[in-house]
This record gives structure tokens, C-alpha cells and sequence, in this order.
């Protein structure tokens, strides 16, 4: 009898998934319970051109976080010498690059190289994520409340 109960109580949750995950009619996204995963849709348009040059399989590289870390403080634009000489001032990264360079994201390696194009490795990306929390004054739960 037991078995029945809860075999009738995991198709009856089951069966109420898809009906609790539709916003009510004539909500929008903007007010109803997903709208923190609008707002991720959004966020990634600012991806776009990244997700263009490399294809979301492809290793991250540390070009790569640069500019997502950079684009989520609003760095948008390089001007100056670069902190790193590796860094092409007329690469899409550079901006990103020199942001996390300069305020020690993403330090240089041991002979002043930024290395755009070396893949992350877990450890190095948490690491540049920890430095990213410290920079911006952040805690996990400001930046994502679930």
C-alpha cells in the first residue's frame, strides 16, 4: 500500500511540473517568478560576439574570461598602453584583457605575459573568480540571490 501511495505522489508532482512552470496568462517575464532567468537571457547578448569566435565547446581561454569578468563591470573600451605587452590593442579582448590585468584578475605570468589564448583550467578560473569577488566588493549571494 505504501508503494501505491508514493508511486500516486510522484506522478501527481510529475504531472504538476509543467503546469507550475508556465507564467500565469497575461504575465510577462518581467513580472512573473522567472524573471531572474530573463534577465540571464539577457546578459547574454553581451556575449554574443564571444559565443561567435569560439563556439560554446571550446575551452575557456583567459582572452575569454577576460572579457566576460570586463563585461559584467562595464569595461568596454581600451585606450593607452596595455599592461601587458602581449596584449593586441586591436584584438576584441583587449579591453577585458587589460581590465583584469591591471587589477589583478588575471596577473601576468612570471615573464609579464598576459597570454590571451592559454585555456583556464578549473583551478585558474576559480581563482580569477575569487580575485573578481574581492575586486568588486561582492559576495555570492549579490550576485545571484538563488
Amino acid at each position: 500500500m505504501k508503494r501505491v501511495i508514493s508511486a500516486l505522489l510522484c506522478a501527481v508532482l510529475l504531472l504538476a511540473i509543467p503546469i507550475t512552470a508556465q507564467a500565469a496568462e497575461g504575465d510577462s517575464l518581467r513580472t512573473s517568478a522567472y524573471a531572474p532567468c530573463a534577465s540571464m537571457a539577457e546578459n547574454r547578448a553581451s556575449f554574443r560576439q564571444i559565443e561567435e569566435l569560439y563556439p560554446l565547446s571550446s575551452p575557456l581561454t583567459r582572452a575569454m574570461a577576460a572579457a566576460i569578468l570586463a563585461g559584467y563591470e562595464g569595461v568596454t573600451e581600451f585606450s593607452g598602453q596595455p599592461a601587458c605587452p602581449d596584449i593586441d590593442t586591436a584584438a576584441w579582448y583587449a579591453a577585458g584583457a587589460d581590465w583584469a590585468c591591471r587589477n589583478g584578475i588575471l596577473p601576468a605570468s612570471d615573464g609579464g605575459q598576459f597570454r590571451p589564448d592559454a585555456e583556464m583550467t578549473r583551478q585558474d578560473l576559480c581563482l580569477a573568480l575569487q580575485r573578481y569577488l574581492v575586486y568588486s566588493q561582492r559576495t555570492l549571494d549579490t550576485i545571484n540571490p538563488w
